[in-house]
């Protein structure tokens, strides 16, 4: 008990301690950024947010999954690699859609082409505001993408080959940025060692 006013039987710790039990996400969201960028640890800050309104796995997701600026600041080379392939692959996408328009002749092929260019629009962005969804979604989606690569070099062997050693290559550098950017999460989620969840700071 701290801060107690030992001629009153109530200490303002007991008082805080409702209302901090029972903090929203977005104040913790909020609170975990506050005291990031005031230099305090990751695992003391899980310590002091844990049991005060989320589970102990939504805490932990939402501490590895928040960038420390010194790492930003640090990686920013990386990241900016990052953002120039999302804009790369968003015009792509978005030439690839117009051809689909001009060869369907009709609204729906340009639906398709917006639909194709704001998609990759999120990964821009995600990137540039350093979001762990952006990573994580896009290794999951080229994981996804390598089978298709993989069946058609039988057919067509150099342009799948291409594809092929883009796509791990993509992955393995997503992969590696994440990891300096967020290295308490693991494969999809945060790190635990033991049943305990472990950060790096």
């Amino acid at each position: 008990r701290f801060k107690c006013d030992w001629s009153s039987d109530v200490c303002s710790s007991d008082l805080d301690a409702p209302s901090r039990r029972h903090m929203k996400k977005q104040d913790i969201r909020a609170d975990i950024e506050r005291r990031i960028a005031m230099g305090e640890g990751k695992s003391s800050i899980f310590q002091a947010l844990k049991g005060q309104g989320v589970s102990d796995g939504t805490l932990a997701h939402l501490l590895a999954s928040h960038a420390d600026p010194k790492l930003v600041l640090q990686h920013a080379r990386l990241i900016k690699g990052m953002v120039v392939i999302a804009w790369v692959q968003l015009v792509l996408g978005v030439l690839i859609g117009l051809s689909l328009a001009l060869k369907m002749g009709s609204l729906a092929g340009l639906l398709i082409a917006a639909f194709m260019g704001g998609f990759a629009y999120l990964f821009v962005w995600g990137f540039q505001h350093s979001r762990a969804w952006a990573y994580t979604a896009s290794i999951v989606l080229s994981i996804i993408n390598l089978p298709k690569a993989l069946s058609d070099v039988s057919t067509e062997p150099a342009s799948s080959v291409f594809a092929l050693t883009l796509g791990v290559a993509w992955i393995a550098y997503t992969w590696f940025v994440r990891s300096k950017l967020f290295p308490d999460f693991a494969v999809l989620g945060p790190r635990k060692v033991s049943g305990t969840y472990q950060f790096s700071s």
